[in-house]
């Protein structure tokens, strides 16, 4: 409660953030593997894949469980060979094993995996004409990754088959549109976490990191505010009449 005075009364103001018309969005969420697994699995030429069912050592969301925006990617993987190939990220939506997708992420365009990488966890930070800009992404929807080129055994591996209990979905095409059939891989782990950030004014920037103003979907930064004169407290001046009175009272006394 903030406490105001003006003109020697006191109001009490809830102090309270509003978005839009609604109360301050939720943090941001953490999703898919913890990395407690080791990669040791090359994802196969021309598939597609995404987790299925939640590891037995899984401790992060399976799904995103809020509607927002991907705003960083992290990839633990092994040593790669000298020809990866292209790589790329796609939002699924749907459920085990038919999941669909809207295509290639503008925010973050596919890439040729580093060649001879050393083991490690990589990071993507999705953008959009050199400025930090969110994947959309819907309550209820999982990352996969697709693998559209390169040499057969010298992918990266970013998968860990050590039978913690979770299963993988891979898909024999390069899912670029529509809808895939994803087949359960049993006992294997993707090796993808990624950051979800609320978006409460829809303008595709993460209110935690990225949106230069919260309830502006211009993004354009906030307006300066308009500073506005103070309102001075008036003395009170003295009736005339007791002025009057007092005079006379003083002539009387002479």
């Amino acid at each position: 409660m903030k406490a105001i005075r003006r003109c020697g009364i006191t109001f009490g103001v809830l102090a309270t953030v509003s978005l839009g018309g609604a109360s301050a969005a939720a943090a941001s969420v953490d999703v898919g593997s913890n990395f407690s697994a080791t990669p040791n699995t090359a994802q196969a030429l021309g598939f597609s894949i995404t987790q299925n069912t939640l590891p037995t050592a899984g401790t992060l969301p399976l799904t995103s469980p809020t509607s927002g925006v991907v705003v960083l990617i992290l990839v633990k993987h092994a040593t790669s060979g000298a020809n990866p190939g292209l790589y790329g990220f796609r939002v699924l939506s749907g459920s085990p094993t038919t999941y669909s997708t809207t295509g290639i992420p503008a925010e973050l365009p596919d890439f040729n995996w580093p060649a001879n990488q050393t083991s490690g966890i990589s990071d993507f930070h999705p953008s959009l004409g050199g400025e930090p800009k969110g994947i959309p992404i819907s309550a209820g929807d999982r990352l996969g990754v697709v693998r559209s080129s390169g040499t057969s055994g010298e992918g990266a591996q970013i998968i860990s088959n050590n039978s913690l209990g979770g299963s993988t979905g891979a898909a024999s095409v390069i899912h670029n549109s529509g809808s895939a059939s994803y087949l359960s891989m049993p006992d294997f782990e993707l090796l993808v976490q990624y950051r979800v950030e609320p978006d409460a004014d829809h303008d595709g920037y993460g209110d935690d990191t990225q949106d230069k103003c919260l309830g502006n979907p211009a993004h354009g930064a906030c307006p300066a505010p308009v500073a506005t004169p103070k309102k001075k407290c008036k003395k009170k001046k003295k009736h005339r009449s007791a002025e009057v009175a007092k005079k006379k009272k003083c002539k009387k006394r002479k």
